[in-house]
């Protein structure tokens, strides 16, 4: 019982102190095991969590595209609506049936499409101001998109 106790007390203080499960056993298995143990470091550029998992940084979670629309005149709607996010970029929340981003859509391989969610980082080399974003939208014909589309994990 003493044993046990004496273990116990180990086990507890390795974790109240952060020391992990390593703690325990630095008497019991010899520097190559402890090795084997602890898990490799992240790589570049991976961030990791407070469980100590890597997670992929998001260059790895995200694409980032061109995406050219072209409106026909000047009745010819964008066909989507957007939201302002922090007042640096928009994230596309609806593409409508009809409108230049449905045919510019249609125009381009699929994993290129415009998509609700897409984030659009620049407009025309306007970018970092959601507001003149949306007014260069409104006054060029031509629009060249930088859209970012985060990636299912």
């Amino acid at each position: 019982f003493a044993r046990a106790s004496r273990f116990r007390g180990l086990y507890e203080f390795g974790f109240a102190r952060g020391f992990g499960c390593l703690a325990m056993f630095a008497c019991c298995i010899s520097k190559d095991e402890q090795q084997d143990l602890i898990p490799p470091p992240p790589a570049a550029g991976d961030r990791v969590t407070l469980e100590g998992q890597a997670e992929k940084s998001d260059a790895e979670k995200s694409k980032v595209f061109s995406f050219t629309v072209q409106k026909t005149g000047g009745k010819d709607l964008l066909g989507m609506d957007v939201k302002h996010k922090k007042g640096l970029y928009l994230v596309v929340s609806k593409i409508f049936d009809d409108g230049a981003v449905k045919r510019a859509n249609g125009m381009v391989p699929e994993d290129e499409r415009l998509q609700e969610t897409d984030i659009i980082l620049e407009i025309n080399g306007v970018k970092g101001d959601d507001n003149a974003m949306v007014e260069e939208c409104k006054k060029s014909s031509r629009l060249e998109m930088q859209i970012k589309r985060i990636l299912p994990s």
